[in-house]
């Protein structure tokens, strides 16, 4: 069964948000993960896009846009379901998407926003009444 993980941020931005998925996408680069970033539309899939070229100088991010793969182990995308087999979908979304019990880990980024606190709280709600694994991680 799909694993969701809430990752709890004291930063108050979307940005930040962007941010700790790039950092997410790193960590799960190194464990060989397939990711799947999904945006809740096209600008904001386009923003993360510059974003992973750009984040850190150290670091390289092989990704593409949905529609525009070409075998790397990031996809971003929004909409409808990716079709692909990734294990790890990184939800950037303020809404939970059908297609989520694909993939075997999910993670949700929460920052201190009024807007996305609501809107976890009701992904949190949704994932706990249908039996998901839940797992919270606050990050200073």
């Amino acid at each position: 069964m799909t694993e969701v993980y809430f990752y709890v941020l004291q930063q108050e931005t979307a940005q930040h948000r962007l941010l700790f998925a790039c950092k997410l996408v790193n960590r799960a680069l190194a464990e060989k993960r397939q990711v799947y970033l999904h945006t809740s539309n096209e600008i904001e899939a386009k923003t993360l896009d510059e974003l992973l070229w750009s984040y850190e100088p150290t670091s390289f991010i092989p990704h593409s846009l949905l529609g525009k793969q070409k075998g790397e182990p990031v996809t971003i995308g929004w909409g409808d379901d990716p079709g692909d087999n990734r294990d790890f979908m990184i939800n950037l979304d303020l809404k939970v998407p059908s297609f989520i019990g694909r993939f075997k880990r999910v993670g949700e980024i929460v920052v201190q926003d009024q807007a996305c606190r609501t809107a976890m709280r009701d992904s949190y709600r949704y994932y706990r009444e249908r039996g998901y694994p839940l797992k919270n991680h606050p990050i200073p």
